[in-house]
């Protein structure tokens, strides 16, 4: 899997995520089991602004991790983070639709959907992803 590719991941387990708040970086390790081979890889997210992970099942099956553009992204999902950024001050460049796609622009930031076959799925503003086997 190159680094930027991930339709390796497609039914692989999730097998940890893990975000660093300070370096502001999420970690997701998947495994992919078939026939009797397994497989980890290691998708980092850099330079997060936001993120929205849901409906951990422990035993979360992924179907897709898709980059888009992070003005679709904002479209999808701007009712949520304006009401985050009212009721904690989360992603303070999400005040007006302005604001936020101008700060996305600006800094670079791309959006990336998480769909799972089964379990965790979400959403993540970042500024880079890469994917590497472990």
């Amino acid at each position: 899997m190159n680094t930027t590719d991930t339709s390796a991941l497609h039914d692989s387990v999730l097998i940890s995520y893990r975000v660093d708040c300070e370096r502001r970086t999420i970690v997701l390790v998947a495994e992919q089991r078939r026939s009797g081979n397994v497989s980890r890889t290691h998708v980092t997210f850099a330079g997060v602004e936001a993120y929205r992970l849901d409906d951990d099942a422990f035993g979360n099956i992924i179907l897709e991790l898709e980059r888009i553009s992070s003005e679709a992204l904002w479209n999808d999902e701007r009712n949520y983070l304006q009401a985050s950024h009212a009721r904690s001050g989360a992603a303070p460049w999400a005040v007006s639709d302005a604001n936020a796609l101008d700060y996305l622009r600006k800094h670079q930031v791309e959006g990336f959907r998480l769909s799972a076959s089964v379990g965790l799925s979400g959403w993540i503003f970042a500024r880079e992803m890469t994917a590497a086997p472990e």
